[in-house]
């Protein structure tokens, strides 16, 4: 007698689970990815950003900014993520899912409405022209990129000609720090203190492997800081019988656009390399991936165009906006006075959306997700 297909699961409620932007079979699935920071390992951002942020304020001092532009304390509930940056006149944006300006803010003091208006919309209610290709905080870890970026930008006001190279330089100089710093070295010696335990039971991801499935981990940090982030979440060492595949120093988004092969670090983890070759690894190709990463740029954009089925890891959902402080400012980051956000229609190109990693560990291998509502197939009708 055949076997009942499994009934289609709709999006759970909000704040938990998983969210179904377009329908998924997970029977089809024949492998099961993770990034690996913010994703499986998720971190005290406060503590692991701050670290990060003196770490490249030496850097851009050493290159010769004045120690006196970073004097204000760092506050990273005050760059959360899906903030847009103005090249043009040094500013930080929050965008509603169209491009239209929300809330502004320019070296640290807030426009008002009227202000915004005037500046970014004139007399009509129209998106901001520069919206499509704006740099953004599109990462927890991309939060000191702001604060930075707003010091320099301060008075006395660079030449908005300068602007586009001082982000530059910001963007270079954090980006030193993760890849080549002292920073994640750090983070790995202590990682009890920054790396929260894993958010679900090892045996979650045992189901997967249990219905035929590959597993594997595909990260942008180097393989020593890897394995010791794997080592903390899989106490024994049990993540290297548990993934087929653990990808190391990956270069994504650049990795997706790669067919070259992957240099063997022992074991299952693997260095470089590129999507196609992975894929051979896996034995899954296309379609038959499923990818759960927390950056639409880096994770979502180069997975879907090699056809793999994504999932946006949006802690956002899961957390209330902050109430104190600048933060509150910026509002909700998902939702504002009811519109979508531009983050939230960036993360709405994935085919499903959760909370956390363990939201995707805790799905039944063979369930059928399906939209709650007719609306979130292609609309932005979060709930």
């Amino acid at each position: 007698m055949p076997s009942t297909p499994p009934s289609p699961q709709p999006s759970p409620s909000p704040g938990g689970g998983v969210l179904a932007r377009r329908q998924v079979d997970l029977a089809q699935i024949a492998a099961v990815g993770f990034d690996l920071d913010h994703t499986l390992a998720e971190y005290d951002d406060a503590a692991v950003n701050a670290l990060a942020c003196a770490e490249t304020v030496d850097r851009l001092v050493d290159a010769g900014h004045e120690r006196a532009r970073f004097a204000a304390a760092y506050d990273d509930a005050a760059f959360p993520r899906g903030l847009v940056f103005d090249l043009s006149r040094g500013a930080l944006l929050k965008l509603d899912a169209h491009g239209r300006v929300l809330r502004a803010r320019r070296a640290g003091r807030w426009l008002t409405p009227a202000q915004t208006a005037r500046v970014y919309r004139g007399d009509s209610d129209r998106p901001w022209p520069g919206a499509d290709a704006a740099p953004a905080l599109l990462s927890p870890f991309d939060a000191p990129a702001g604060y930075l970026f707003e010091a320099l930008a301060a008075p006395p006001t660079p030449a908005p000609a300068a602007l586009p190279r001082l982000h530059a330089e910001v963007r270079a100089a954090l980006d030193r720090t993760h890849v080549a710093g002292a920073f994640k070295p750090a983070v790995a010696r202590d990682l009890a203190a920054y790396v929260r335990p894993l958010s679900f039971r090892v045996e979650a991801l045992a189901r997967w492997r249990a219905a035929g499935k590959s597993l594997f981990v595909l990260t942008n940090s180097d393989a020593d800081y890897t394995v010791a982030v794997l080592d903390h979440l899989f106490p024994g060492g049990a993540w290297r019988a548990l993934f087929d595949v653990v990808v190391a120093s990956a270069g994504k988004p650049a990795f997706f656009a790669r067919g070259e092969g992957c240099a063997s670090a022992g074991g299952c983890l693997v260095t470089g390399g590129g999507a196609a070759h992975v894929e051979s690894l896996l034995g899954a190709r296309g379609a038959a991936v499923l990818y759960a990463g927390d950056n639409p740029e880096a994770d979502m954009d180069g997975a879907q165009r090699m056809g793999w089925r994504t999932v946006a890891v949006a802690r956002e959902r899961a957390e209330a906006a902050r109430d104190s402080g600048v933060a509150s400012s910026w509002g909700d980051p998902l939702l504002d006075a009811g519109r979508a956000t531009w983050l939230a229609a960036r993360l709405a190109r994935a085919d499903l959306v959760c909370a956390r990693a363990a939201d995707v560990a805790l799905l039944q291998p063979a369930a059928r997700l399906v939209p709650a509502r007719a609306g979130d197939a292609a609309g932005l009708d979060w709930p």
